[in-house]
């Protein structure tokens, strides 16, 4: 498809496009969560934290919801591992770059909801060397490393960023480790929290 220009306009450069697409997929996900958890929600009145979960009786569907997308998202992180590893460069970038974004949806629509519900930071503050709430962090700053090694790679891959093939293939390695090491944190978190320790009160 070709884009006709009016005479004195510049051509629109596949970086200034992507970042656009990327602007446009934050602004979407804020809103998103602007509307579904506005500043006065109501814990006990969101469905994902009120609701029960489908795998392990003590969780809710947030939790279950959540533990599905990650392991989701890692099959298909290691699809485009292997993708990328086999020359097939346009299938790592579409698996890549909507996977990216997706869990940067869930990071901030679900996960980031549950640790405030479940008073996280209050309770590490509190107890910094309990076992049950220092998986948790360390599963947070893993998810938080591996999402922010994502975005630059997604970024530096699209051209937005700088890059140089050799350094940007370190650091998807080093993404994929990290990403790995939180999706196994992840899944650890979920059977200690909700399987090893059923008779966990909940917070309503």
């Amino acid at each position: 498809m070709s884009i006709r220009l009016i005479r004195g306009e510049t051509p629109v450069t596949p970086a200034k496009r992507s970042a656009c697409y990327v602007r446009a997929a934050l602004s979407i996900m804020n809103a998103v969560h602007n509307l579904l958890y506005p500043s006065d929600y109501n814990t006990k009145e969101v469905p994902m934290l009120s609701s029960d979960g489908f795998l392990a009786p003590a969780s809710y569907l947030g939790a279950d919801l959540a533990l599905v997308a990650e392991l989701v998202f890692y099959g298909l992180i290691c699809l485009a591992v292997v993708a990328q590893r086999r020359g097939l460069y346009q299938w790592h970038d579409r698996i890549q770059t909507p996977v990216v974004l997706l869990n940067l949806f869930f990071i901030i629509v679900i996960m980031v909801l549950s640790l405030r519900y479940e008073n996280v930071p209050g309770e590490f503050v509190a107890r910094p060397f309990e076992p049950f709430y220092l998986v948790v962090v360390i599963h947070a700053v893993l998810g938080i490393v591996a999402q922010g090694l994502a975005v630059y790679c997604l970024l530096a891959g699209h051209k937005i960023l700088p890059r140089k093939i050799g350094r940007l293939r370190y650091w998807m390695w080093a993404t994929f480790i990290v990403w790995t090491a939180a999706v196994v944190m992840g899944v650890y978190t979920y059977y200690i929290w909700y399987i090893a320790t059923p008779e966990r009160p909940h917070l309503f």
